[in-house]
């Protein structure tokens, strides 16, 4: 049996009045239908964006106007530290050219926590890993990964990149602040 997940946004007819909702009503129609029809979960969260189960960062978070890109050229295992200026943490992007060739490109935060692998490269590969759209892509093409994607801590982050061979990193993240939601 096939699953399909539906998201529905309900406004708020008297939004600018400050009103709480004090009750929901849930209904189910279904006509002219044949076969089974099975309700899994449902969530209600505030604001607009969609998300399931975790929280929607487009509206508890607030860009600063500090955009921070950061290059360093990396031969073998290393540890890099990140500044965040930012209240919050993060997305990070980080693009990877392989000055040489790279078996088993990792990358992971602090003591090794949000490990994520991706295979092989081959000289002048390039990696795009992105947390925000949540992609991984050699060459322009998506290739699996293995693991979670790392953020921006805030204040001081460490990050630490495993591999044989020399490459160039382009870190490259917009610092945040908590916003009125969080």
């Amino acid at each position: 049996m096939s699953f399909k997940a539906f998201s529905v946004l309900l406004d708020n007819p008297q939004a600018g009045t400050a009103k709480k909702v004090c009750s929901i009503s849930v209904g189910v129609r279904l006509y002219n239908a044949t076969g089974g029809l099975s309700i899994t979960d449902m969530v209600f969260q505030e604001g607009s964006n969609a998300t399931g189960y975790a929280p929607s960062t487009a509206e508890m978070l607030i860009s600063t106007a500090n955009r921070r890109r950061v290059n360093a050229v990396v031969n073998g295992p290393n540890t890099l530290v990140l500044l965040n200026a930012g209240t919050t943490a993060c997305g990070l992007k980080v693009q990877v050219t392989a000055l040489e060739a790279c078996a088993d490109v990792q990358f992971s935060q602090g003591y090794g926590g949000q490990k994520l692998a991706v295979g092989n490269m081959a000289a002048g590969d390039i990696l795009a890993v992105d947390s925000g759209d949540y992609t991984v892509l050699k060459n322009g093409a998506a290739v699996e990964k293995n693991g979670f994607f790392s953020y921006v801590q805030d204040g001081i982050s460490r990050h630490n990149v495993q591999s044989d061979g020399a490459m160039r990193l382009l870190f490259d993240y917009q610092e945040r602040n908590g916003g009125t939601g969080t």
